[in-house]
């Protein structure tokens, strides 16, 4: 199965396979369940905010999850939140980068950046 977001391969709405999708829907289905449970007191879902600007995952998705949630902290990263989703979440931090390794050519670091 390929890994989506490892840092070598990276999923954009043009090249995002049926088994990306099928991919996201595990992860999204997981997500539920891991809120579902109760048993966990913190998820943190990274860039799953960008999969709705890339049209691969929709705001209804999203907002199932944060629907779901009971005492489960839950934390959700991305760039460009829709106001459809802002509505219903309580915080929302937005942070910029100053300076990144990125800019003089270092790439992804397993650990740092995936």
């Amino acid at each position: 199965m390929k890994c989506v977001g490892c840092g070598e391969c990276f999923v954009s709405s043009e090249n995002c396979t049926d088994e990306d999708k099928k991919v996201f829907d595990m992860g999204l289905k997981r997500a539920m369940k891991f809120l579902e449970s109760e048993e966990y007191f913190l998820l943190v879902l990274d860039e799953i905010l960008d999969l709705v600007q890339l049209k691969i995952l929709s705001v209804g998705e999203i907002k199932s999850l944060i629907s779901i949630k009971t005492n489960t902290e839950l934390i959700m990263t991305g760039h460009d939140v829709p106001d459809e989703i802002t509505e219903d979440v309580d915080l929302i931090t937005e942070m910029k980068s100053v300076k990144h390794p990125f800019e003089k050519g270092i790439e992804a670091r397993r650990g740092i950046e995936f």
